[in-house]
């Protein structure tokens, strides 16, 4: 099989839906935040993003917190995935260290708050030094 292939999953298309869908009371790798708000944002530059501590002190920005602190904008739609995709072009890709790559595949999952328990992604803030490395 072909490492890009995904292998036959049984099951109804309600019970393979399901198994995809993040339920926050289920997975425990979904924390939620302590501090930080959409309304509260942090000033870097001329860049204004989301910025949230978690309930084990884990500094994150928002997916598109990370890609607009770097210049790649986005709406709210995108999560970062702007991000991914500059990362990935072939002349940055040579750049980009493995840690970084595995950090960008394996977002935080964490709940907002005021927001109704509706799990976001993030990114530890400290990568943004690694983006900068990158970019730079």
């Amino acid at each position: 099989m072909d490492s890009n292939e995904i292998e036959p999953i049984e099951g109804s298309f309600d019970d393979v839906a399901s198994a995809m869908v993040i339920n926050p009371s289920a997975d425990s790798a979904v924390m939620k935040a302590e501090f930080g708000s959409a309304d509260n944002l942090l000033k870097i530059g001329e860049v204004s993003v989301e910025c949230y501590v978690l309930e084990d002190g884990t500094r994150v920005l928002s997916g598109r917190g990370m890609q607009e602190s770097i210049g790649l904008g986005g709406a709210a739609i995108t999560h970062g995935s702007k991000l991914r995709s500059f990362l990935d072009l072939k002349d940055i890709k040579p750049y980009v260290s493995s840690d970084l790559a595995m950090a960008l595949n394996n977002p935080v999952r964490f709940i907002r708050p005021g927001r109704g328990g509706k799990p976001a992604i993030a990114f530890e803030a400290t990568m943004l030094i690694d983006l900068c490395d990158v970019v730079i």
